[in-house]
């Protein structure tokens, strides 16, 4: 049990992680994505650039990993499970869940945060060091359909996991756009569904 206590410093860089992530949020929010600069989040977070660069490299880096992290405790709490099931519903409940933590997330900030400037939402970019939330869980499942034949080989998994992402990222524009108003979990039904069954393999 002693090793899973935290040290005084442990809670402290936390902390300040979580000013930092606060500070990017509400900038997002009240000014658009075009604003949120490493030397304006500091300003917020009342730190230094010393600081900000001890825990992120990026300002990309800081929205993907709090991002990333606040996803995988939200599928811990709502009891996340897709085991045994088939390829594609594993894909489905996946982007289900992604999309309710979208919602949860609020409009505000996902408005400004899905723009073309944010190179965090650039799958080719960050699928390899730094696993985004739409791509890599995505990635392993069709992969492992490539491994038992289960999708059609006209392209590769990794081909098939960015079209998901494509599409997802279309979904969650759609719904900012709407003020709410677009269902996504029926978008999923409609678009993903449609296009993971396209890639099956003739059986």
């Amino acid at each position: 049990m002693l090793e899973e206590l935290s040290t005084p410093r442990s809670v402290q860089t936390q902390n300040t992680k979580e000013k930092i992530y606060k500070a990017a949020v509400d900038i997002i929010k009240k000014k658009g994505y075009e604003y949120l600069s490493i030397s304006n989040i500091c300003k917020v977070a009342h730190i230094s650039n010393g600081t900000f660069f001890y825990h992120f490299k990026t300002k990309e880096d800081l929205l993907s990993y709090y991002l990333r992290e606040r996803f995988i405790k939200y599928r811990q709490e709502h009891h996340f499970q897709v085991e045994g099931l088939p390829f594609d519903k594993k894909i489905v409940e996946y982007y289900y869940c992604y999309t309710s933590y979208v919602e949860d997330n609020g409009i505000d900030f996902i408005a400004n945060y899905y723009t073309p400037k944010n190179s965090a939402l650039n799958t080719r970019i960050y699928h390899e060091d730094n696993p985004q939330l739409m791509y890599e869980f995505v990635r392993c499942c069709l992969q492992e359909a490539e491994e038992e034949h289960l999708i059609k080989s006209e392209h590769t998994a990794i081909f098939y996991a960015e079209t998901c992402c494509m599409i997802i990222k279309g979904i969650v524009f759609e719904w900012a756009l709407s003020g709410g108003k677009v269902n996504m979990h029926e978008m999923i039904d409609m678009i993903l569904q449609t296009f993971l069954d396209s890639i099956k393999a003739d059986r």
